[in-house]
């Protein structure tokens, strides 16, 4: 199922070179692998990008809260029932678009040198129950392990850079 899915998107995301366009794809394989709607995906560290969805860009100090920050700093997956109630539940963070969310799954994802550089959360409503399970855990690292996406990343944080210091140059 994942290397159909791979297969699927993968000229659409060599064929994207801007980060945005690259989050919505993403986003596009996780619904059609997990089969669930609300999908935010956390980019460490990244300069702030305005995403047309629920998934955005977090500083890297990333002290905020939330059960977003738990699988950054414990670099573990986290599943929560009922989030709303959980203590490390914060709106602004897990739920900036104040959907009925019910359960909340949580993935860190490394690079190679085990850093985190992005969190995946995804979270059930009230009206489509789904219940996660480390079957869907596994599904997106095995999404990640055999797809070029951290270097696909990469070369876009390093196309962004480019262009921020070409802007900057112009404006001396």
């Amino acid at each position: 199922e994942v290397d159909l899915l791979i297969n699927k998107y993968d000229d659409k995301l060599r064929k994207k070179n801007d980060m945005i366009a690259q989050i919505l794809i993403l986003e596009d394989i996780i619904r059609e692998l997990i089969g669930i709607e609300n999908i935010t995906i956390a980019l460490i560290g990244n300069a702030k990008m305005d995403i047309p969805t629920q998934s955005r860009s977090v500083p890297l100090d990333f002290e905020h809260g939330g059960i977003l920050q738990e699988p950054y700093h414990t670099k573990v997956s986290h599943s929560i029932k009922n989030a709303r109630m959980a203590s490390v539940y914060r709106k602004n963070i897990d739920n900036p678009s104040n959907k009925k969310i019910k359960d909340v799954l949580s993935i860190p994802i490394s690079d190679k040198q085990d850093n985190v550089y992005m969190v995946i959360q995804l979270a059930s409503d009230k009206e489509y129950d789904k219940i996660f399970s480390s079957a869907d855990t596994d599904l997106i690292m095995e999404l990640f392990e055999k797809s070029d996406f951290e270097k696909i990343i990469s070369e876009s944080k390093e196309e962004e850079k480019t262009q921020t210091l070409e802007s900057e140059k112009e404006l001396i």
